[in-house]
């Protein structure tokens, strides 16, 4: 009888205060450790996220670029970025340029034509700069319409 009791006793290292406490901080710190794990991976997931939409938004870009480096091998896309960028004419061309701001400038130009300005204090009142420009806008669809 006496061994018996003996079997069923249970181990004292197991259940003892110190034991249970270590594993309890053993828990404790894996479980903290998954948390960490778990931040990092959504962390993770929302950068690939946006590098994916940068990456689609890049290659839209090339796209674009490319069909602009395409246009730019012609020769008409060329002279249409000449034109827009500097605001140049053929030869016989004439170029019309109207700016509506007070503080900006209005012209209106002809190959070897006039020029009439405004604001900061140059040349012409506002009537006679309108009349300039309206005279030259029709000499230029005169002389466009003559040919």
């Amino acid at each position: 009888m006496y061994e018996l009791r003996q079997k069923k006793k249970r181990p004292p290292f197991l259940y003892s205060p110190v034991a249970i406490g270590l594993l309890v901080i053993v828990v404790l710190a894996m479980g903290r450790a998954t948390w960490n794990v778990y931040g990092k991976q959504s962390e993770s997931a929302e950068k690939r996220r946006q590098a994916e939409t940068e990456l689609t938004a890049l290659k839209e870009r090339q796209k674009v670029l490319t069909a602009e480096l395409e246009r730019l091998k012609t020769q008409e896309g060329i002279e249409a970025e000449i034109r827009e960028n500097y605001g140049l004419a053929k030869q016989g061309e004439g170029l019309a340029i109207i700016i509506t701001d007070e503080n900006q400038r209005a012209q209106v130009s002809k190959t070897g034509g006039s020029k009439a300005t405004k604001g900061n204090g140059e040349s012409g009142s506002l009537a006679s700069t309108t009349k300039a420009i309206t005279d030259g806008v029709r000499n230029f669809v005169k002389k466009g319409i003559g040919r």
